[in-house]
């Protein structure tokens, strides 16, 4: 788009779109004249996701769900976005959850001390008091566990904590509390990702993502397949690449009354969150849920 407005992708999803040469083309400096690269970009994404032979795909469609607001607002400013109309209209009309489709969500749940800290610096959880006696957030637990059809983790954790519930379950020596999480672990379908092929990945479907594109793309194919939603129980590094990546949909957060100092976070980048919900239990612990705002 040489001699006319630049705009930068924000989110790695959309990168091979936004560089396109057919989106150029279509997007003319001649055609539309906009002051703001993040309203540019939703520009190309909306063009791009009404453009058949550009291949849309149905993350397109929900991306643009959360920017409808911000493009309406936009085409009643500058007359040269007018056109924007027919768009939202397009995209509101076309959206697959109009027709019935929902993209899998994918959710985090994880433990963090008060301090913000997912582990300690070497990886101990030694910090981590389940707090077996606080039934309330059991039956939470569980829940949130049995909200999912499938749960997805790195590799070399993902099979280790694969061989864990299934022991717990099969010796059937582990007290109630965590039988019931072993049974309800041991029904959902096990995703491992790993950087390079395994040998073995103890039952579970192994998925190879050489680098960031790869690891989004592969994620991305989950979403959009059938199924329900998807249960991310990290380890840290496969939490903090899918927080830093934006393939997290939903973080569900419980917060230990405990602090460590020093440790490893989740988030290595600046993330703007819009909360929830919250739940204290009686144990101390406070059930946090976020989700990313659009």
């Amino acid at each position: 788009m040489r001699g006319g407005p630049t705009f930068r992708a924000r989110h790695p999803i959309f990168t091979s779109k936004l560089k396109s040469p057919k989106i150029r083309n279509v997007l003319s400096p001649s055609k539309v004249s906009i002051k703001s690269h993040y309203v540019l970009h939703s520009w190309v994404v909306a063009v791009a996701s009404l453009t058949p032979d550009l291949q849309a795909s149905s993350a397109d469609f929900i991306f643009l769900e959360y920017e409808i607001p911000r493009l309406r607002n936009f085409s009643s400013q500058y007359s040269s976005l007018k056109v924007a109309k027919d768009i939202i209209e397009k995209i509101e009309e076309e959206s697959p959850a109009k027709s019935g489709y929902i993209m899998r969500k994918i959710f985090l749940y994880m433990t963090m001390t008060f301090d913000g800290c997912i582990s300690g610096p070497n990886g101990e959880l030694d910090w981590f008091d389940p707090s077996k006696a606080d039934k309330e957030m059991h039956d939470d637990i569980i829940g949130i566990v049995t909200s999912a059809d499938s749960w997805m983790m790195g590799y070399p954790t993902g099979p280790g904590l694969i061989a864990y519930w299934k022991n717990v379950e099969n010796e059937g020596r582990a007290d109630k509390w965590e039988m019931e999480i072993a049974t309800a672990v041991n029904k959902l379908r096990a995703i491992i990702i790993s950087n390079k092929p395994e040998k073995s990945a103890n039952g579970a479907e192994l998925i190879v993502a050489k680098n960031d594109k790869e690891l989004v793309d592969a994620v991305m194919k989950i979403k959009q397949s059938n199924g329900g939603d998807i249960y991310v129980p990290g380890g840290v590094r496969t939490a903090q690449n899918f927080s830093r990546l934006g393939l997290i949909d939903e973080y569900i957060i419980m917060v230990h009354p405990v602090a460590i100092g020093e440790g490893k976070h989740l988030f290595t980048n600046e993330k703007r969150l819009e909360l929830m919900n919250v739940k204290p239990y009686k144990s101390g612990v406070v059930q946090m849920r976020y989700r990313p705002r659009s």
